[in-house]
């Protein structure tokens, strides 16, 4: 019996083409897209900031300072640090003195206390002397200025505190010294927050 195809393999050679074209549609179809030459894909990272007490928040921004503004605040932040230790040590002391039946401390805890006290403020009143604010930032000068009026004054009433513990009274000195203290740091404070607005802010 004779074949009636004289070419029975003709068929082969198309189904393979037919088969490599539909490999390659589903290959190509499955790549991502590209993006058009010469973009490029960012992300941004927002952070935000909730003030404590409250639910709001914003977005962080960053200041980059001159070198030596960005120092000045470094060291002012470290004295603003140093007094906000010395002021916990210091009130603490005078509290457990006043409540002394119950806190059990000694009149000679309380003095060793008052006096280290004094000795940092000491360091404090003299730093703030030796800081020189960057060149050139008259607001930073005077700020500066009214951090050191400050220092000074609580030097002076951590001095008037230990004066007032040890005078013969029942306490209205002492109680006096440390209501002054009070006001000097709460000066002081408030020159260290118009100092860091006045350098990250400068008009």
């Amino acid at each position: 019996m004779s074949n009636p195809d004289p070419k029975p393999g003709r068929w082969i050679l198309p189904l393979i083409i037919i088969g490599m074209v539909g490999f390659t549609y589903f290959f190509v179809s499955s790549l991502p897209t590209a993006e058009p030459e010469g973009t490029t894909s960012t992300s941004a990272v927002v952070t935000t900031t909730t003030s404590p007490g409250t639910s709001s928040s914003g977005v962080t921004t960053t200041t980059t300072l001159p070198e030596d503004v960005q120092s000045y605040l470094d060291t002012m932040e470290q004295r603003k640090a140093d007094l906000d230790l010395l002021t916990q040590d210091l009130l603490t002391a005078n509290a457990n003195w006043d409540d002394n039946a119950t806190s059990g401390v000694t009149f000679t805890d309380t003095k060793a206390a008052f006096q280290d006290a004094i000795d940092k403020a000491q360091v404090l009143d003299d730093s703030l002397t030796t800081i020189t604010p960057p060149a050139g930032y008259t607001a930073l000068a005077s700020l500066h200025a009214d951090l050191s009026t400050a220092a000074a004054q609580v030097l002076s009433t951590t001095k008037s505190a230990l004066a007032g513990l040890q005078s013969s009274d029942t306490g209205e000195a002492r109680t006096a010294a440390i209501e002054a203290f009070n006001q000097a740091v709460a000066e002081f404070n408030s020159a260290y927050e118009g100092l860091v607005a006045a350098a990250t802010n400068p008009s």
